[in-house]
């Protein structure tokens, strides 16, 4: 005889409307910056960024501080080669941390082991 699982249900469907999702975000980076507390929502964009500005990645670890006066956040990445256009692929990364997150992070990128990235928090 077998025996099989109740088919699990889909989860409801969103209240917010594909337009609204940027908002939405935009409203936890408040929650962050008090609590220093990352929304699991942040956490999945930061992993795609990554992986969209650097294409040879192969993994990578985020390493959060964003309860001391310094807050920063650091993409450790190893890669399956060399990456080219480090600057430009870069730039945009720390800019959209500081629009997911707060003009007060510091955004570091190390790859396999260096530091090729490194931009503090934007004056006010």
């Amino acid at each position: 005889m077998l025996w099989f699982k109740k088919k699990p249900e889909l989860p409801p469907q969103s209240s917010i409307k594909p337009e609204e999702f940027g908002e939405q975000l935009r409203l936890l980076q408040e929650v962050t910056k008090t609590t220093g507390v990352l929304h699991e929502a942040q956490r999945i964009q930061l992993d795609y960024w990554i992986r969209v500005v650097l294409d040879k990645a192969k993994n990578h670890t985020l390493i959060l501080d964003l309860t001391g006066p310094h807050k920063s956040i650091t993409f450790d990445v190893v890669t399956k080669g060399k990456q080219k256009d480090l600057e430009s692929r870069l730039r945009p990364l720390d800019e959209w941390v500081k629009w997911l997150l707060g003009d007060h992070i510091a955004v570091r990128v190390k790859i396999n082991g260096d530091l090729v990235w490194e931009q503090g928090p934007r004056e006010k």
